[in-house]
């Protein structure tokens, strides 16, 4: 049955943890008096805070409470914030190539510090976006946003079949979203119709279903566009304001289908790196080799494609010797190799 992956409070450093908290009980008890499930209650900080004035919400609670710019990023101070605060998250923006190395430093710094630390910092590149995914979810106003776990209605067909049926489950669901906001005191913000994983909701047959080809094989490129294009549709349908990404999301070590691939051998880093210009958080989740000239250019050929798309990129790396990385909840997740 599908459900709400994440309802995220877009705050401000100056509301208490006491306001957090009444707010987010708010928008739950009213879901739960409509019988709507919701996975997990999160909280998003703005850019230009210190995480220590957060720090009573983000050791309990899910919060992406640290923002910083890769030109800049205290990698220490980052792996104290990540070790003070185990629900917390942070998001790195990298708008200057001339600073992709202190992305790589930081990449093998947190995985060496802690492989788990590593899942839960995203690498933006191209600016901070407003997503209630984390862990790039960036506060710019205040309000509630909420993502989605449907790969139920989209497993195995083709896009014309389940755009109708998300549409209607993501407008009836998006109503109900915002009544609760109005009910907490808050604004509504909009949702993000992001197709995304989690472990057996696998979103692998969804796209051979589109593409006509098992995934990674040549094909595999058309069937993410047309259900991009699909969820473009339903989004519009749904009458609902969207923000974020609103994309396939190939979270592999997130993804019981992707982490098989990567097990066997079948898909590559090499497939999720051709695969970015279509899918904006291609290389997410991904447990790759603790090797520095690797990690550049994984990372050079992401910035490329944020330029060819014109829009942010996402990235989240785990980086071990090794073949496989054993992370907090996510557990045995397989390396992907080059």
């Amino acid at each position: 049955m599908p459900l709400v992956r994440a309802i995220t409070l877009f705050t401000s450093p100056n509301t208490t943890r006491e306001e957090v908290l009444d707010i987010l009980n708010a928008v739950k008890a009213y879901l739960l008096k409509n019988d709507v499930r919701v996975w997990t209650f999160r909280v998003a900080y703005p850019p230009g805070h210190k995480w220590s004035s957060t720090e009573s919400v983000c050791d309990k609670h899910m919060a992406v409470a640290y923002h910083a710019d890769a030109c800049s990023i205290d990698v220490n101070d980052l792996i104290k914030y990540l070790s003070a605060c185990p629900k917390g998250y942070a998001a790195i923006k990298l708008d200057d190539t001339g600073c992709i190395d202190n992305v790589v430093k930081a990449v093998l710094e947190i995985s060496r510090a802690n492989p788990s630390y590593a899942t839960r910092v995203g690498f933006s590149i191209g600016g901070f976006v407003e997503t209630p995914y984390f862990p790039l979810a960036t506060s710019f106003r205040e309000g509630i946003g909420a993502a989605f776990r449907f790969t139920d209605i989209t497993s195995g067909k083709e896009p014309r079949e389940w755009i109708g049926e998300v549409a209607n489950y993501v407008s009836s669901l998006g109503d109900l979203i915002e009544r609760a906001a109005e009910e907490a005191g808050t604004s509504y913000l909009g949702l993000d119709l992001s197709l995304s994983p989690w472990m057996e909701e696998s979103v692998v047959p969804t796209i051979e279903a589109a593409s006509g080809v098992p995934f990674p094989l040549p094909g595999s490129a058309y069937g993410l566009r047309r259900v991009n294009e699909a969820l473009a549709e339903a989004g519009e349908a749904s009458g609902h304001r969207l923000i974020g990404f609103n994309e396939v999301m190939l979270a592999v070590g997130e993804d019981s289908e992707l982490m098989r691939l990567s097990e066997a051998g079948t898909l590559r880093l090499s497939h999720l790196i051709s695969l970015l210009p279509y899918c904006l958080v291609g290389v997410d989740m991904v447990v790759v080799d603790d090797d520095e000239a690797l990690i550049r250019g994984i990372i050079m050929d992401t910035v490329t494609a944020h330029r060819v798309k014109n829009r942010v990129v996402g990235v989240r790396l785990i980086a071990v010797e090794g073949g496989y990385a054993d992370l907090d909840m996510f557990g045995r997740v397989p390396k992907t190799l080059p």
